[in-house]
């Protein structure tokens, strides 16, 4: 069905776009200003719409810029479902390690489900189905602990 009032979209794309285009710059001189917490935080959104339509070489840049200014838990995810996305497993892997150790430090079990998932769903693609299986087993008490009731219904899908 088409949009009965489409010159309404065409300006909220123009907007969101620039949005993110300036949300962006922020983040650059952000970065080359040092400002690590801003970095982080702009970091993280943009990075979240960027994998949303597949920018990968986008979302990898801005969080290894970020990782200039030091660990940041988003920052390794972000890179680590970048490089999986385009055919760098084993990067993947590097990052996913770093923001797993990150989350568990800082008790995120959340945070630490989703990236031993990503981590289950990386070593699958490898065709390592038993480091695949170990990690979604070690994620399905971690997202049943939380509540993540679709985390868990997938997991379990992934284990079979």
């Amino acid at each position: 069905m088409e949009d009965p009032e489409p010159s309404r979209a065409r300006p909220l794309a123009v907007a969101a776009t620039t949005t993110i285009a300036r949300h962006a710059e922020v983040h650059r001189l952000a970065v080359a200003g040092r400002e690590p917490e801003i970095a982080r935080s702009i970091g993280t959104r943009v990075c979240q719409v960027w994998l949303g339509i597949s920018r990968f070489a986008a979302v990898e840049a801005m969080a290894t810029a970020t990782l200039t200014l030091g660990p940041d838990v988003d920052a390794f995810y972000d890179r680590g479902w970048a490089r999986a996305a385009t055919g760098r497993p084993w990067l993947a892997l590097e990052d996913y390690q770093q923001a797993l150790a990150l989350h568990q430090q800082a008790g995120n079990r959340a945070g630490e489900a989703a990236t031993l998932t990503n981590i289950g769903h990386t070593y699958h693609g490898l065709g390592d189905r038993q480091k695949a299986l170990d990690h979604y087993r070690e994620a399905l008490p971690l997202l049943r602990e939380v509540g993540n009731r679709a985390g868990e219904a997938a997991t379990l899908t992934n284990i079979g």
